[in-house]
């Protein structure tokens, strides 16, 4: 068969598909689009017709699914962006640090990644590129997890001090 005929003879099951797991027709459209093309690119030969119609849902099903994860992915990086200026800079964070008592036990209220690296920058004083090669971690993924703590410890700081007034 020809690539024509196969595209022909899948892309009403694919466009189905595609239709019933994203949200948008665009979307739809876009996963059809890369489902041809991976078929274009890799040429797959099929043992028969069973055999074509399951590679061309198994693919259509990762293909939204990497899709549904990158839109994931995309609206939390958006909402961390908005969120991220509401989290001190490393200054005044310290400096808002100074005189809280309870500093250890806020940051025993975080979760233990969180605590690792705020310990690491601000008790040890180590930089970003320092601690991402003692966690083991990326350094963006270092910054993340420093500004997601910091904004956790401002949040109960700031509960904090509206249960003493």
């Amino acid at each position: 068969m020809t690539n024509q005929e196969v595209i022909e003879q899948y892309a009403d099951l694919v466009h189905y598909l595609a239709l019933n797991r994203t949200s948008q027709p665009s979307d739809a459209d876009d996963v059809f689009q890369e489902v041809f093309l991976r078929y274009i690119q890799k040429s797959p030969k099929f043992r028969d017709e069973e055999h074509g119609k399951a590679w061309f849902i198994k693919v259509t099903v990762n293909v939204c699914n990497s899709l549904f994860r990158e839109q994931q992915r995309r609206m939390q990086n958006e909402q961390e962006i908005e969120t991220a200026e509401d989290v001190p800079s490393d200054e005044d964070f310290a400096a808002s640090l100074d005189g809280k008592a309870s500093f250890s036990e806020l940051l025993s209220r975080l979760k233990p990644r969180y605590r690792e690296v705020l310990l690491l920058r601000f008790d040890c004083g180590y930089p970003i590129k320092v601690i991402a090669r003692l966690t083991g971690e990326n350094e963006g993924t270092v910054n993340m997890l420093l500004m997601r703590g910091k904004k956790q410890l401002k949040d109960l700081m700031e509960k904090g001090d509206d249960q003493h007034e």
